[in-house]
């Protein structure tokens, strides 16, 4: 997956479709549902899964009444969309089920797109108060070098939860994340997304990242 947060930026930038990356969240709030509108994110290529380097961006499902805002949510709802088949994958491929989703990252920001990606998941996605999670972590590791804290369960003390989104009943919206790998962005490219290459990668992935999800579920 390459660049979630550069969809927004795309829209910004690119397409003029929000003044600030800030206003799709309202934006993409307005619309009752997506309107059967999609995006295909591969704006550089198509990260795993399905991994397709020659696949191309594509919006797609448009019809008159289409908007600005069903554009912002079909953005969103791209990443969210990305995020759920790899870790459909993951959980595949590791044979572990998800519990919880926690997200960082200043995409995240977006109620939207943590709602949106809890639809598609089907389990709690949670957000963090300080959600810059890199440069929180490098800190932490620093204040245990020099031992300004004594130890993880003392940094555990510290994180704050500042959202928790839960999934909603089930909406058309959420309908990629029922079957595995049938989202548009799945079905933009041609390769099979469970390549052979991916599985030891993925498994390894999925062993730490949802090790940490499974255990320490609110």
């Amino acid at each position: 997956m390459f660049g979630g947060g550069g969809v927004v930026q795309r829209l910004r930038e690119g397409r003029d479709v929000v003044a600030r990356s800030a206003d799709i969240d309202r934006l993409a709030a307005r619309p009752r549902d997506n309107g059967g509108g999609y995006l295909v994110p591969a704006f550089v290529r198509l990260g795993a899964p399905p991994g397709d380097a020659t696949a191309r961006g594509a919006i797609v499902g448009l019809t008159r009444g289409s908007s600005a805002a069903l554009v912002a949510r079909a953005a969103l709802e791209s990443i969210a969309d990305q995020s759920a088949d790899l870790l459909t994958g993951m959980e595949a491929d590791a044979q572990l089920t998800l519990r919880a989703f926690r997200v960082d990252g200043g995409v995240t920001v977006d109620a939207a797109l943590i709602q949106f990606q809890s639809d598609f998941l089907r389990v709690p996605v949670i957000r963090p108060r300080i959600t810059e999670t890199t440069a929180l972590g490098a800190a932490f590791l620093a204040g245990l070098a020099v031992g300004f804290w004594t130890d993880r369960a003392e940094l555990a003390r510290l994180t704050r939860r500042e959202k928790i989104a839960r999934p909603r009943a089930p909406h058309p919206a959420s309908a990629p994340a029922a079957a595995p790998f049938s989202s548009p962005s799945a079905r933009a490219s041609a390769k099979s997304p469970s390549h052979p290459a991916m599985k030891p990668l993925l498994s390894t992935i999925a062993a730490v990242l949802l090790g940490f999800a499974l255990g320490s579920i609110v």
